[in-house]
């Protein structure tokens, strides 16, 4: 019993140790990623291959992509967020952020001129992020802006009124709620 007992403290004990290592990996590819891109690269060539089946690493690799698309575009760094954004959809396919993120690069890559329209990923996740959380006003503010990049101001309008509707409406609640004084 107590040599059962070693061999799955020791077990958790690696486990734990892999997941230090991969958080403190994220956290240097967050700091080094705009002075360092070789650096950050690097590190996160060895995260994407560490954590290939965590949903939560994958999408902050695709949100440093990401946010180095939207400093200085470039067809590499959408197709790596899109490949890293991609990857974590595929493994946690209930999370809306990820598809938010998503969609999201899909429009920085058009306003760019990296690609002409969405891709069939996006356009399925624009309708499904609706289906999924339809009281969340970042579904309607992510669609606005991808209506606006294509120029579809029409739709882009009729989801920004949405988004007001919402959020008006949990303003009114938090205001009617009883707080902690009452």
């Amino acid at each position: 019993v107590v040599s059962a007992g070693l061999v799955v403290a020791g077990i958790h004990a690696f486990r734990y140790s892999i997941k230090m290592t991969e958080d403190y990996t994220l956290r240097q590819a967050q700091y080094y990623s705009r002075a360092r891109p070789m650096i950050t690269d690097e590190k996160l060539s060895w995260l994407a291959r560490s954590a290939e089946h965590d949903a939560h690493y994958q999408d902050q690799i695709g949100l440093i992509y990401m946010k180095r698309l939207q400093r200085q575009p470039s067809i590499m760094s959408y197709r790596l967020a899109r490949h890293h954004f991609l990857q974590a959809r595929k493994l946690n396919e209930y999370d809306p952020y990820i598809r938010f993120h998503l969609i999201k690069t899909d429009a920085l890559a058009i306003r760019a001129r990296l690609i002409i329209k969405p891709t069939a990923e996006v356009l399925v996740d624009m309708n499904e992020i609706v289906r999924m959380d339809p009281n969340n006003p970042t579904v309607y503010q992510v669609r606005a802006e991808l209506y606006a990049v294509l120029g579809q101001s029409k739709l882009a309008r009729e989801n920004l009124a949405i988004l007001k509707r919402i959020e008006v409406s949990r303003n009114k609640k938090a205001r009617t709620l009883p707080g902690p004084s009452d």
